[in-house]
This record gives structure tokens, sequence and C-alpha cells, in this order.
């Protein structure tokens, strides 16, 4: 019996690992102290750094220092929200983040934040799901350009409009 279950656990412990290693989003797991404890090779796609570079770094290095300033007051946040009664056990956070790449340049990423808890429901770990939203990042700005750009046309189009009446 001890046997089988050793082996199911061997064998859920591959599909795992499988499915994260093979994923395109960056699964990454990071201990209460936010240091990273793993992350999936996406990562490479997503920042250019192999998982062992990322591995080694410090977490304020992977973000703008915008971004990292909202890290820390999220994860203020959730340790408070921690401390309360009632508090939902299964709640996640998405943010937008600015991650820096190896290359120099940055990368806008949605993640999606989970805790990892133990017996007792106290977090011990961070889950988190990373996915590269640029296209999406530019698709917005373009937009946002484009209704300016309209809005801007609309008040020239009515100061004409009044100096016309005027003349």
């Amino acid at each position: 019996e001890q046997k089988r279950a050793t082996e199911a656990l061997k064998e859920n412990e591959l599909r795992y690992r499988l499915l994260a290693e093979n994923a395109t989003d960056v699964i990454w797991t990071v201990d209460m102290n936010l240091r990273l404890t793993y992350v999936s090779p996406a990562v490479a796609r997503l920042r250019g750094y192999t998982p062992e570079e990322v591995l080694g770094e410090p977490a304020e290095k992977a973000y703008s220092p915008d971004s990292w300033a909202l890290i820390q007051k999220v994860y203020a946040e959730e340790l408070a929200e921690e401390k309360k009664d009632g508090r939902d056990l299964s709640r996640t956070r998405t943010l937008e983040l600015e991650h820096s790449c190896k290359d120099g340049s940055f990368v806008w990423a949605e993640t999606r934040i989970s805790a990892i808890r133990d017996a007792e429901g106290n977090i011990v770990e961070i889950l988190g799901v990373t996915r590269d939203i640029s296209e999406r990042k530019k698709a917005e700005e373009a937009l946002r350009r484009s209704e300016e750009t309209a809005r801007r046309w609309a008040e020239e189009k009515a100061v004409m409009a009044e100096i016309s009446r005027i003349i």
C-alpha cells in the first residue's frame, strides 16, 4: 500500500513538473521573504534569463522601480489581510508588472498570485503565474492615443465652428 502511494506521488510530481516546464506562462514560487524557490523555464522566453540566473537574483532586480513598489504595497496589504478574522483563504491578486529583461529592456506581464498554505491555513509560499501582455499594452496605448486624437479633433472642429459663426 505504501509502495503504491509512493509511486502515485512520484507519478503526480512528474506530471506537474512536465506541465510547469512546458507551459508558456512563467510559473514560480517565492518564500515569505520574497525569494524565488522555483521558476519555470518559460522565464527565458519572457525575460531572456535562464531559471538558474533568475533564482540567484534579488527580487527587486526583476522589476521596474514602480512595479517593485507596487509589489511591496500589495505584499503588505496581503499580510495585513492575513491577520483578519474570516479572511478568504483562497483569494488571489492579479497585478500588471513591468519586468526587467536580460537585454536591458522591460516587458509588461500580468501576474496572478495566490497563497500556498500549510494544514493550519498559514501561508508558507506564494505561487505566481505570469503572462506576457506586451501586445495588449501596445494596443491599449494605441487606443488611448487614438481617443486623444479624436478628442483634440472634435475640440478643433468646435473652435472652427465657433470662429465661422462669429465671422
